[in-house]
């Protein structure tokens, strides 16, 4: 008979292996259904207008980038991953499903808050540590909320700058002669020393300024290390009108592993080149095995 002192040890062993191969399962099931759904789309011609390229700098070739960049956010059924547990937490959604489900310990970045921490506060009252970031709002100091979220007047950028002039629009109005002081992704998480950490969430909403931002993430490879992102794509013809470019950013996004889950269209208008909608994306080539 086995002794009892040897018992009870090898029985949490046991339970520890069964319940690592189980989550090991789940997920790989997962990856594995997402896979198949993708190429099931692709196949139905749901994601059909992204697979050929544009390569010229026309003015026929960036009037069709922008047809195919708006056709793919906006067509019928463009929802890429059915986030089976969709939450609203304030003004952005988080898909809380697994394996994305946002837990404790989880990081959260949020850039662009425009004196609106709903969204923070919200991961903060989950248990979250959350960086919010903004330049933009005038004389706001580097400070700690109520509800832990700490506050950082910088910005990100596709690279590093500590004179930026902010184009002037209705968001920077307010503070016309401000510059803004910006950096990139991987220099904030290392100052913060987050260097060896994942993002559970990382939010942008950067009117325009996100194209710089996720060509610096992806050259960056930091894709990887992003399980959801929440962006606001913003297209408009006086800031970006290289549409090209823009597409092409948009693809590789694709190829890193992120897929829409949610959007919501605040405008479009193809006749003078304008797009403006909030989406939120899970990254199915996000290291799971390094950052479980």
């Amino acid at each position: 008979m086995l002794n009892r002192n040897y018992f009870v040890p090898l029985l949490l062993f046991v339970t520890v292996i069964i319940v690592l191969q189980y989550h090991n399962y789940r997920l790989q099931s997962e990856i594995g259904n997402l896979v198949k759904y993708c190429k099931s789309d692709s196949k139905n011609g749901m994601r059909e207008t992204i697979s050929k390229p544009i390569l010229l700098n026309s003015t026929y070739q960036q009037n069709k980038a922008f047809d195919v960049l708006t056709t793919d956010l906006l067509q019928v059924g463009g929802i890429e991953y059915r986030c089976r547990n969709l939450k609203n937490r304030g003004n952005w959604y988080d898909c809380n499903s697994f394996p994305f489900k946002v837990r404790k310990p989880c990081l959260v970045y949020s850039f662009g808050i425009d004196y609106d921490f709903r969204f923070d506060d919200e991961m903060a009252n989950l248990g979250c540590e959350v960086r919010s970031f903004d330049p933009s709002m005038g004389n706001t100091e580097k400070h700690i909320r109520k509800s832990g979220v700490h506050f950082y007047p910088i910005g990100i950028g596709g690279k590093s700058n500590d004179a930026v002039i902010p184009r002037m629009d209705q968001y920077t109005k307010k503070h016309p002669k401000k510059m803004w002081k910006v950096r990139t992704l991987r220099q904030i998480m290392e100052s913060l020393g987050h260097e060896d950490r994942h993002l559970d969430i990382l939010k942008i909403d950067i009117e325009s300024y996100e194209w710089e931002v996720l060509r610096n993430i992806l050259s960056d490879n930091l894709a990887s290390r992003i399980r959801q992102l929440n962006i606001e794509y913003y297209v408009f013809n006086a800031a970006t009108r290289n549409y090209v470019d823009l597409l092409q950013i948009y693809r590789s996004l694709k190829e890193a592993g992120f897929l829409r889950y949610a959007c919501n269209l605040y405008r479009f208008d193809n006749t003078t080149k304008l797009l403006q909608t909030e989406c939120g994306l899970i990254n199915i080539k996000f290291d799971f095995n390094k950052y479980p």
